[in-house]
């Protein structure tokens, strides 16, 4: 979001130095709404970020202004902070690029309105729509498919086999190294850049297992769906690929997935490294195999 044009703090058309704290950037983004990034007195470094909306604003929708919360300093406001990611900034940013496109404002560079909808997904699905099945996958086109997860499908091709799919903006944030390795990518995708299409990388059902599990630790929505046993999956991983649960295991063992303690240390500050002894990959005899529940 191009944010040259910076508004002073003590200009803005309202107060919200109790909610927020001291505004310490702000700028306007389009009529009515603004970006500020604000700090409290609490000793943190951070500043916290959000959107501002005014409720008169004409470039947000009465849909996206559902999603604001309401300051007991300033009712002609709506706030909506970046650290919630699934709270409606993410829509907000949306509308900006919408109605800066709408109005001739779109900038050369700029990320595209159909990006912007694309990554969002991801968050609110019930706004922009879940991410599509793809049609067609390295080992056939797509004859029916499950879903596991928004944006991730267990799919069945025209000529009999099975694939994982993961969408890109999942895939790009959320895989190891080892288990990009493990992909294939459609034709096109291979022909055009896959950065330039989006697309989806795709498993093999031995190789989908890591892919699984590794979604499994970061998407609360995989855990409660009920289509995967994990016991069954953590055996599997031990069977096909013992390497990478041993390899697993010992990070885990020295503290590598302590996320909190590793940003503490990269800015600075001395922590032990917390292992979590529940999150190792174990075996489990009556388990089986099996990890599809379907």
């Amino acid at each position: 979001m191009d944010r040259e044009r910076e508004s002073p703090p003590e200009r803005l058309p309202f107060c919200l130095d109790d909610t927020v704290g001291e505004i310490v950037r702000a700028c306007q983004e389009c009529p009515g709404v603004y970006y500020i990034a604000a700090r409290k007195q609490d000793g943190r470094f951070l500043a916290d970020e959000y959107y501002v909306v005014e409720r008169s604003s004409p470039a947000i929708s009465k849909e996206a202004m559902a999603y604001g919360r309401m300051s007991e300093e300033d009712s002609r406001v709506l706030l909506y902070p970046f650290a919630e990611e699934r709270h409606g900034y993410k829509i907000i940013e949306y509308e900006i690029y919408r109605y800066q496109v709408r109005h001739g404002m779109y900038a050369d560079g700029q990320t595209s309105l159909r990006d912007v909808a694309f990554f969002n997904m991801e968050y609110h699905p019930e706004y922009f729509g879940p991410y599509p099945a793809p049609l067609a996958t390295p080992r056939g086109r797509t004859a029916r498919y499950k879903p596991l997860m928004n944006g991730v499908f267990w799919i069945e091709t025209g000529t009999g086999e099975e694939v994982l799919a993961v969408c890109y903006p999942i895939w790009n944030c959320d895989f190891s190294e080892t288990v990009l390795k493990q992909s294939e990518q459609s034709e096109e995708d291979v022909r055009e850049g896959i950065d330039n299409t989006l697309g989806y990388l795709f498993f093999s059902k031995r190789a989908s297992s890591l892919a699984l599990f590794e979604l499994w630790g970061q998407y609360e929505e995989l855990r409660t769906g009920g289509l995967i046993n994990y016991p069954a999956l953590m055996n599997y991983i031990w069977a096909y690929f013992p390497e990478y649960a041993a390899t697993y295991n010992m990070q885990n063992q020295l503290g590598m997935h302590d996320t909190f303690g590793l940003l503490m240390s990269a800015l600075g500050t001395e922590v032990e490294l917390q292992n979590n002894p529940n999150e190792v990959i174990a075996m489990s005899t009556a388990a089986g195999l099996d990890f599809l529940n379907f």
